[in-house]
């Protein structure tokens, strides 16, 4: 195989992993199986790709430290552990840590982070409107018609929701944001807002609270008191069955 051709092969490869990233993200608001596919195919190229020909090289990160922590806790707690075996088949989920590093190395460029946040935001707010649509349908479970979107049930919905809709405020309210993707989030805020609301899930409702509060805290001090007072109205103008 010539140089050109494998300079081909490996743009190809590249161009798979980042297929496959953007494809785990565009399935994680809506389908388990689909996420759990794209990434199992993304990590394996990934890390073919970084054992033959060093690229995509993963950078360090600020929470490199709370991983070696978690890591060490973990491995003393099994060798105090009465099933060892049983420990070290359960640890096979830390393999989900390399998605973060992966993330980093496909989306370390700005340019493929802006898509994958707006291929998030799309995917998201399409899984929420799903949701909505059940909910006023009348399609949804229980007395309170609790809608699950494409879930199997409502409290996974919410909480996937919950994640959605703190990142979107987050991202809403960043000061270093261009006007497009803060229009983009406010909306998806909105729309997963609605959705995180008719899913009935009250822990993702306190969740929301909290990082909703957290978020402001950081970035926009100033808009803690409106977010508290929108709440509160909130929950006064809402129907005692609620």
């Amino acid at each position: 195989m010539n140089r050109e051709s494998t300079s081909r092969l490996f743009i190809l490869w590249s161009g798979s992993v980042t297929f496959f990233v953007a494809s785990f993200i565009f399935c994680s608001t809506f389908t388990i199986a689909g996420t759990q596919t794209s990434l199992a195919i993304a990590l394996f190229l990934w890390i073919s790709l970084l054992a033959v020909k060093r690229r995509m090289v993963p950078e360090r990160t600020p929470i490199d430290l709370s991983i070696i922590l978690l890591f060490a806790a973990s491995a003393m707690s099994l060798l105090f552990s009465g099933e060892i075996l049983d420990g070290l088949w359960n640890m096979r989920n830390y393999l989900l840590i390399g998605a973060i590093y992966l993330l980093v190395a496909v989306a370390r460029d700005g340019r493929y982070l802006r898509r994958m946040l707006g291929i998030l935001l799309i995917s998201g707010c399409g899984s929420a409107l799903y949701g909505i649509a059940i909910f006023l349908l009348g399609r949804g479970d229980g007395t309170l018609g609790r809608t699950s979107g494409s879930f199997s049930n409502a409290m996974t919905f919410g909480g996937v929701m919950l994640l959605l809709c703190s990142m979107s405020f987050a991202l809403a309210t960043a000061r270093d944001v261009g006007r497009r993707m803060r229009i983009a989030a406010i909306a998806s805020s909105v729309i997963t807002a609605v959705a995180l609301f008719f899913s009935f899930t009250r822990s993702s409702w306190i969740g929301m609270l909290v990082s909703g509060s957290a978020v402001l805290i950081i970035q926009r001090r100033r808009l803690l008191p409106v977010f508290i007072a929108v709440i509160a109205i909130t929950i006064l103008i809402l129907p005692a069955r609620y």
